[in-house]
């Protein structure tokens, strides 16, 4: 994992599925974010008091997107990543208008649209084809799927792709906070990259929005 000591990741905030013309324009003028590499070890308890958590750019300002379409969501979220020599670490931080959160399983790749939760999409590639996910509920529940062909139809979804990673949830009032790593080894990526497109989506059950 040698390699990794000088890494420097640029999330590419938003992407959508689908084949561009022109890649290289298009990344210069999504929006980024620089994840820093992380100052101390990140306790997976859902309680942000690592100092690399503080010193993270936050990525916030979430969209809805059931109902309505592009107006900002009632519920915000706040996303944070860093990273080590073997994991990327990412954080949620999912607002609602109460603490009264909604999870219908347990098991492991829960359905979507029945509980709070939140999935995570990168696409190491940038090829806008093809993406990892992962995702997690207010009670820590985890779901994973590999995701290609543009997430076209159901076929491109597959949940059956499982590998080896950790997460931890907590609740409290008015939000929920999700902590998961993830390690660079069940990840494919091109050697020498530096620029990864990401997403996220959430279902919060309390405001009725998909954000």
């Amino acid at each position: 994992m040698a390699r990794l000591a000088h890494f420097t990741l640029i999330l590419l905030l938003s992407f959508h599925f689908g084949l561009s013309q022109n890649i290289e324009a298009e990344l210069e003028s999504t929006p980024t974010t620089k994840v820093q590499r992380a100052k101390d070890a990140i306790t997976l308890d859902g309680i942000l008091d690592e100092q690399s958590w503080q010193d993270a750019d936050v990525m916030t300002g979430f969209s809805q997107y059931f109902p309505v379409d592009s107006v900002s969501a009632m519920g915000d979220t706040e996303i944070r990543v860093t990273y080590d020599a073997e994991n990327v670490y990412i954080t949620a931080k999912c607002y609602s208008s109460g603490g009264d959160f909604l999870v219908q399983s347990l098991k492991r790749d829960y359905g979507f649209r029945a509980t709070d939760n939140i999935s995570f999409l990168l696409d190491t590639y940038n090829d806008k084809t093809n993406a990892y996910l992962f995702g997690m509920n207010p009670y820590g529940a985890r779901r994973e799927a590999w995701i290609s062909n543009g997430g076209k139809n159901r076929n491109a979804f597959d949940p059956s792709w499982d590998n080896k990673w950790y997460g931890e949830a907590r609740m409290y009032d008015d939000h929920w906070i999700c902590e998961l790593a993830i390690p660079f080894k069940i990840l494919r990526f091109k050697k020498g990259s530096t620029k990864w497109r990401f997403n996220a989506y959430r279902n919060d059950t309390q405001n009725n929005e998909i954000s």
